[in-house]
């Protein structure tokens, strides 16, 4: 499909849903943006299971509940015009149960107010941020099946296309940068044992995309910024 012109709506974290559902903010701000002319829209990052969320007050799409309320959204946006509309689904693996932003930056929740978070390494974001539970090789799998569960209820919702978050941090990023993956096994080490997990994730979405004409993407960071991460 050919967008009518270059403009995108990015995919940007609002922060603002309602029991991790679409809120009347997302009806008003994406609305708005169905009008204005955009060649297409993303929706915000969009967790994959609870435990994936940024905040407590991300979307996530992980269940029916959440389904109805994505379609529901989409038929709506719709109605407004044709632009197509992609959702971005993520992991926030070691920067979730954080704060939001405009109420402390950069701070993660108290035990008693937050859940535990998971990375490649169990190695904090930060040291104002709570250690991370190092991922095993079940819970690999678990993630690898939530992804494809959110990727099926997105293409059944209505979404046009589907974008994986492995940029800023967030988990995908997390196995891919040496700075957060230390492992030992087939999952790290090397740049190919470190993108092999993301790989997995996108070579099974795409499975289920082109089964449905649904365009798959990704957002990768390029840089690292730091002199022992990664870099083009």
């Amino acid at each position: 499909r050919k967008l009518r012109n270059r403009f995108i709506l990015s995919p940007m974290c609002q922060y603002m849903a309602k029991n991790n559902n679409p809120s009347n903010w997302h009806y008003q701000h994406l609305g708005k943006a169905m009008i204005s002319g955009f060649g297409m829209i993303m929706l915000e990052s969009t967790a994959i299971s609870l435990e994936g969320r940024i905040s407590k007050n991300d979307l996530a799409l992980y269940n029916k509940n959440n389904f109805k309320s994505f379609k529901k959204l989409l038929k709506f946006l719709k109605s407004l015009g044709d632009a197509p509309i992609g959702i971005q689904l993520s992991h926030s693996g070691r920067k979730g149960s954080s704060e939001i932003p405009w109420i402390k930056t950069n701070k993660s929740l108290t035990k008693k107010k937050g859940w535990i978070t998971i990375s490649p390494s169990g190695l904090k974001r930060d040291k104002n941020w709570l250690t991370p539970k190092k991922i095993s090789k079940k819970k690999i799998n678990v993630i690898l099946n939530q992804f494809k569960n959110s990727a099926k209820y997105a293409i059944s919702a209505g979404f046009d296309c589907i974008e994986l978050h492995m940029a800023h941090g967030y988990l995908l990023h997390q196995f891919v940068s040496p700075i957060s993956n230390i492992r030992n096994d087939e999952y790290g080490g090397n740049l190919k044992n470190r993108c092999k997990f993301p790989l997995k994730i996108a070579t099974e979405i795409k499975k289920i995309c082109k089964k449905k004409n649904i365009i798959l993407g990704a957002r990768v960071t390029g840089n690292d910024w730091v002199k022992s991460g990664f870099s083009i």
